[in-house]
């Protein structure tokens, strides 16, 4: 299966939980489309998340 990629600009963000006190992790964002969220369970303490689905 080809993979296709879902280019987007965050222009705000709230209520983030701050992970740049451990200086490895990257930037998140959480991301709802058309006013609906599918939440997904992650560990945060990893340098990359890992997405439990």
């Amino acid at each position: 299966m080809e993979a296709r990629y879902f280019y987007f600009t965050v222009h705000s963000a709230r209520d983030l939980i701050d992970v740049r006190h451990s200086g490895e992790m990257k930037v998140y964002a959480k991301v709802s489309i058309a006013g609906s969220s599918k939440n997904n369970d992650y560990i945060i303490m990893t340098p990359s998340p890992i997405f439990l689905v």
